[in-house]
């Protein structure tokens, strides 16, 4: 069975309990079911997927049968609302479990593809791997599983599980854990998407604000310990999605603001590099137009660490796809084969320098970092190795802007604050690189070492 939920106020209850009325509501409104599934996509990577769903959602609410709750945790097509709303299920409930099930309070973003990435990442699923399913058949437990989708699998996958529910056997899967629990990991993202007109609005405005308090909290204590580079940076960046995704601005508002600060064509980039560089531009915005009175969290209006942490992410992903993978040409592994993989039977050097080309985490390819690379990179074109159809002048130019972006993303993990002139330097170092046409460059490289001619 398809509805469209209040995901929030659902496992918020689930997560944090809440008035006895609202906890029986929920008990009501799911006790029926014996599995769920939400579908996590990006409607803007994903837009024919997207127009698939809307246009199936009743043949899928159809073959799923009646121990299957499918949904979307955030941004529902339309046609999805307004078929819900029809539902003999829907009507049967209590005022209290119709909030729970109601269209108007659903989660909604005015930038869908940064909720799909932030909740993605949560849940430890790839960007790349989405669209997909997330199944589980406890939300207030911890284990889950996820199947990756498209138009063409959808149908028969969630017609299985709709099977399975009913017999409550599933087989054929790779069950995962959030420690917390599913319930408890989420609902503190979808409470930076609930709008006014939620009954729970308050509760999630209030759960928002703690949560990014708590984020900034562990940033700074971070900060000061350079040893903790790497979970400073993971910190940074999920406090950057959590503050972007509470900058409620119309994504028309922060395109504009995108295209003039950083001009940066889309086209040569990843659909995940420009998810970056937004939820930079909205993090900048929100700092930028926060009143100091009563500014969002008590977040230092003046600390642009996560801003530059966001458009230095989105560099490093350019780079680690181009340069990086230069030099694992470089190193013998095998390309396009192994393009953003590991090679298990690489018996080479897969070192250049502190660079680790061919690291292994769980199976998946790891990059080395951006001052690695940078390393790896100046030492291998000064053996006069260079990129194809690049010059040594245009590697050594490329070194300069690297240099003065990874100086700007690291004193921001060494010192208290990180101010505008720094966030400064490194939009102009990126509009440098733009104009110089490097962007292109880059994405050429990437054509090359993904086989595409």
């Amino acid at each position: 069975m398809g509805m469209p939920i209040n995901s929030y106020s659902i496992l918020n209850i689930l997560a944090n309990g809440g008035e006895q009325f609202e906890v029986e509501a929920v008990r009501r409104a799911l006790e029926h079911f014996r599995c769920f599934a939400f579908i996590l996509h990006d409607p803007e990577k994903d837009k024919d997927f997207h127009k698939f769903l809307s246009r199936e959602f009743d043949r899928l609410d159809y073959i799923t049968g009646d121990k299957l709750l499918f949904f979307a945790l955030v941004d529902p097509p339309e046609e999805w609302l307004r078929h819900g709303r029809k539902r003999p299920y829907y009507q049967k409930l209590d005022y209290f479990s119709k909030q729970m099930l109601n269209a108007n309070n659903y989660p909604k973003t005015s930038d869908p593809s940064i909720s799909a990435y932030t909740l993605a990442k949560t849940m430890g699923i790839p960007y790349r791997d989405l669209p997909c399913v997330v199944v589980t058949t406890d939300f207030n437990g911890p284990f889950y599983f996820w199947v990756h989708t498209d138009q063409q699998r959808l149908s028969k996958q969630l017609e299985k599980l709709g099977y399975e529910a009913e017999r409550q056997r599933y087989s054929g899967y790779n069950f995962e854990k959030i420690e917390t629990g599913l319930a408890s990991a989420l609902a503190p993202i979808l409470s930076v998407m609930v709008s006014g007109d939620d009954y729970q609005f308050h509760n999630a405005e209030k759960q928002a604000k703690n949560t990014i308090q708590e984020l900034y909290q562990i940033f700074e204590s971070l900060k000061v310990s350079p040893e903790y580079e790497e979970e400073y940076l993971e910190n940074g960046e999920e406090l950057a999605l959590f503050l972007a995704l509470s900058n409620k601005s119309e994504f028309q508002k922060i395109d504009h603001v995108r295209r003039n600060l950083l001009p940066i064509s889309k086209n040569y980039i990843e659909a995940d590099s420009e998810i970056m560089l937004r939820t930079g531009i909205r993090v900048i915005n929100l700092l930028n137009e926060t009143d100091p009175e009563n500014q969002q969290s008590n977040f230092p209006q003046q600390d642009y660490s996560p801003g530059i942490i966001s458009l230095t992410k989105f560099f490093e992903r350019e780079i680690n796809l181009s340069i990086v993978h230069f030099l694992r040409d470089f190193r013998e592994i095998r390309l396009p084969v192994y393009f953003e993989k590991y090679q298990p039977d690489f018996k080479g050097d897969k070192y250049i320098r502190h660079a680790n080309l061919n690291k292994n985490k769980k199976g998946i390819w790891e990059a080395p970092t951006l001052g690695q690379s940078r390393e790896a990179f100046e030492d291998t074109y000064e053996k006069d190795f260079i990129p194809p159809e690049w010059t040594l002048k245009e590697c050594e130019t490329l070194q300069e802007h690297w240099q003065k972006i990874y100086d700007k993303r690291n004193p921001a993990a060494h010192t208290k604050l990180s101010n505008h002139e720094s966030l400064n330097i490194v939009i102009n170092e990126l509009n440098g690189l733009n104009s110089a046409n490097y962007f292109e460059k880059l994405y050429r490289l990437k054509c090359t070492y993904r086989g595409i001619a």
